[in-house]
This record gives C-alpha cells, sequence and structure tokens, in this order.
C-alpha cells in the first residue's frame, strides 16, 4: 500500500521528537566584564567609532556611538579612549 499505510502498520512513531530544552541560562555563558570599562566611559570601535557606555550585561555593551547610534557590542572589540 501508500507508504504512510506502511509507516501506519511498522510501528513509525509519528510523534515529534521532543527537543531537550537548554537549562542554563544566557548569562552564563557570558564572560566576565572587563574591568576597565564602565558605565560612562569612553570607548572606540573600528566600525562604529567613538561612542559612550551606556549599559553593561557581562562582556556585552551597549553603546550609544557618535555617529552609529546605539549598538550592542562585546567589549573585546573596544578600546578605552583616554
Amino acid at each position: 500500500g501508500p507508504g504512510w499505510q506502511r509507516a501506519l502498520t511498522s510501528g513509525y512513531d509519528t510523534k515529534p521528537a521532543r527537543v531537550r530544552e537548554n537549562t542554563r541560562s544566557a548569562a552564563s555563558f557570558a564572560a566576565p566584564a572587563r574591568s576597565d570599562i564602565a558605565i560612562g566611559a569612553m570607548v572606540s570601535h573600528a566600525k562604529f567609532g567613538t561612542g559612550c557606555v551606556i549599559d553593561q550585561e557581562g562582556n556585552k555593551l551597549t553603546i550609544l556611538f557618535e555617529d552609529a547610534g546605539e549598538k550592542r557590542v562585546l567589549d573585546s572589540f573596544v578600546t578605552v579612549v583616554g
């Protein structure tokens, strides 16, 4: 008979496999924050230019750049100005 009938009679499981949810939070994957960068620090980025750090979450910075606007970047991509 048709393939779907053979699948049913052969005991083929039609339920999708359960995807195991990731039990670790995003924070557990984050690298520790750099000690030389704080909120309010002026930093420089190769592509976005100079900006001011307005938020910091682990190694992720939210920076308000003079030309590029607000961006989230990893602290490894910026250098402290001054």
